[in-house]
């Protein structure tokens, strides 16, 4: 349609660029960590960073068996605070320590990032204890994914990976990942939606997560600034759509409280007017002539009874196809 125009022939554009250029060769270290010491070392070194402000913002990330908290586990967390060097730390390596460490880091002065910050907090608060709190209040918990809603609404522009490729030059950095998940898939007789990353071995996963944090922070420092220079955005994304991410998360995790009788008493509500409502229909005259030439009873729940009662009978006339034809 109109609105995802723009959306496809920025994409075409994108494709050219790719086949005529290669993609982009950026310059930077990204790795796996999975000797404890050096975790520390790491994690030590970003503490020093983002408390003596050498680092303002720091990129997160995590990789998961699963698209809920409670139904898989963590692989490992993901980390950049300078773009060009991003680093995936094995899940087995945290312990009380190193949690500790990551707390400091939210509780920083430093920005925290995400791409779909709501996924990536069940994980951090329910396998690893984080608390976010601290972050949210001081307006500090940011999505790149709310940012580039709040500069583009258009539905279709927020893949991350797309992201990555339009506004950074870390290129297309998933492609041998990917390559990878389509030979397991093809071998073993997977299907791509049972897939899940635990199967990807570690030399080849390392890379890839070491870069989505960076590719977060590049989203981060590009967009944020486009938003903090106009009001109206700003108010948008400070004011409605964080504390809503926040708001959705809670009920995500906490569930919500409902009270069992007024439900029950809504019900019964909803089916007495229901039952008026059919009784009315059944006085209409069209809908007498549908059954007596019909010999049936007329059923306002079919959707081809209610065309045929709708044109044929009360003569209204189609404005157009309202579905899907596929």
């Amino acid at each position: 349609d109109l609105e995802n125009k723009p959306v496809m022939e920025k994409t075409i554009s994108k494709i050219r660029q790719l086949l005529v250029s290669g993609q982009a060769k950026a310059v930077g270290s990204w790795e796996g960590i999975t000797d404890y010491k050096e975790a520390e070392s790491y994690l030590s070194q970003v503490v020093q960073n983002v408390l003596s402000g050498k680092s303002s913002a720091v990129g997160m990330d995590s990789e998961t068996t699963a698209l809920y908290a409670r139904k898989g586990y963590p692989l490992g967390l993901c980390f950049c605070d300078t773009p060009g060097y991003g680093r995936y730390i094995h899940a087995d390596l945290f312990d009380t320590k190193l949690i500790g460490m990551v707390q400091q880091i939210f509780d920083s002065p430093a920005d925290i990032v995400f791409h779909n910050l709501k996924f990536d907090q069940h994980w951090f608060e329910y396998h690893f204890g984080i608390d976010f709190n601290k972050a949210y209040d001081e307006n500090r918990m940011h999505d790149t994914m709310l940012q580039h809603y709040t500069l583009d609404e258009r539905t279709g522009t927020r893949g991350f990976k797309s992201l990555a490729i339009d506004y950074s030059d870390l290129g297309v950095y998933e492609l041998e990942l990917e390559e990878f998940k389509k030979s397991f898939c093809t071998l073993h007789n997977v299907k791509k939606e049972d897939f899940t990353y635990d199967l990807i071995p570690w030399d080849i996963l390392k890379v890839y997560a070491a870069k989505d944090p960076d590719a977060t922070l590049r989203l981060h420092n590009k967009f944020l600034p486009l938003i903090r220079k106009n009001p109206q955005l700003n108010s948008l994304y400070t004011n409605i759509l964080i504390p809503g991410n926040r708001f959705l998360q809670r009920i995500e995790s906490r569930g919500v409280p409902f009270s069992v009788s007024r439900l029950k008493e809504a019900s019964a509500v909803v089916s007495e007017k229901i039952r008026e409502a059919q009784e009315r229909i059944y006085q209409f005259d069209s809908v007498n002539r549908y059954e007596l030439d019909k010999g049936s009873a007329f059923n306002p729940a079919s959707p081809v009874q209610l065309r045929t009662l709708l044109f044929d009978y009360e003569g209204l006339t189609p404005t157009g196809i309202m579905t899907d034809p596929k």
